[in-house]
């Protein structure tokens, strides 16, 4: 057995109490064989030594090593036991199953932070599975465009907001002086609405820059790829329900992707990856 070999075999058993919580099922869904029940580690071991089995086996080691690095550094003592244990396995399961078969070490350290994640701020079952599903889909690319859609969310949101409501005022002052053409009307009232009227564009004028950098920060990323790309990226985390249209439905169903919203989904997928 070569020296590569050896030492991955010392990696893995190094973390034989985390084999050994996770228990049979991984054995049986790496290796396709539902006899087996006991043994988990030696058993994993031998698996991934054959020849074409041995990308799998690094992709494996260094998520497992991850892993244990991301525990001791948040909780030494940490104990699987006390911690929804059931879940927690099942997750580590679904986690190993990913890195196997991931294509990368960026997705291997988003399977370990989702991880991590659980274990410092445990969500529902059922949205962390689908962070996993997410940690081992998304592109390096599509990691990036969620996390400057993520981080901008609010800000873009209260300026959009901000505009909409200066915008009502803008629109109630046209309304007030329309209403007083035509009648006997001091000097004074209608000084006091084109003053209103200009506050109220300045207003507008510098909450629309403040709204333009944060638009722009969404389109840079997006214009540093190619049209074609960005577009099938974006439609695919559309698909994965992380952005959605808030013009969808609307006359002409307005709305450039740079105009999209946040999911809850894309949200707590980010935070667990940013922890």
């Amino acid at each position: 057995m070569g020296s590569d070999k050896l030492d991955l075999q010392d990696k893995l058993i190094a973390f034989k109490s985390i084999l050994t919580v996770i228990g049979a099922p991984v054995a049986t869904a790496l290796t396709g064989d539902p006899f087996v029940a006991t043994g988990v580690t030696n058993l994993f071991l031998e698996t991934f030594f054959g020849i074409q089995s041995e990308v799998k086996m690094k992709r494996v080691s260094s998520f497992l090593e991850k892993l244990e690095e991301g525990i001791r550094e948040i909780e030494p003592e940490f104990d699987l036991e006390n911690t929804q244990r059931i879940e927690l396995r099942d997750l580590i399961e679904t986690a190993i199953i990913k890195a196997s078969r991931a294509n990368s070490e960026n997705k291997i350290e988003r399977l370990k932070k989702i991880l991590i994640g659980q274990i410092k701020e445990p969500e529902e079952y059922d949205y962390v599975s689908r962070y996993l599903d997410l940690a081992s889909l998304l592109n390096d690319n599509q990691v990036l465009i969620l996390s400057s859609f993520v981080n901008t969310e609010v800000e873009f949101v209260a300026h959009q907001d901000a505009l909409r409501e200066l915008n009502k005022e803008l629109e109630e002052n046209r309304l007030k002086k329309g209403e007083l053409s035509g009648n006997h009307v001091s000097v004074d009232l209608l000084n006091k609405l084109a003053n209103e009227k200009e506050e109220i564009s300045s207003r507008i004028r510098e909450k629309q820059k403040d709204f333009n950098r944060v638009y722009q920060k969404r389109k840079h990323q997006l214009e540093i790829l190619g049209k074609e790309e960005y577009n099938f990226l974006l439609n695919e985390l559309r698909v994965f329900g992380l952005i959605y249209n808030p013009y969808e439905g609307m006359f002409g169903n307005e709305g450039e992707y740079a105009d999209y919203r946040c999911t809850i989904l894309a949200k707590g997928f980010m935070k667990y990856l940013t922890m």
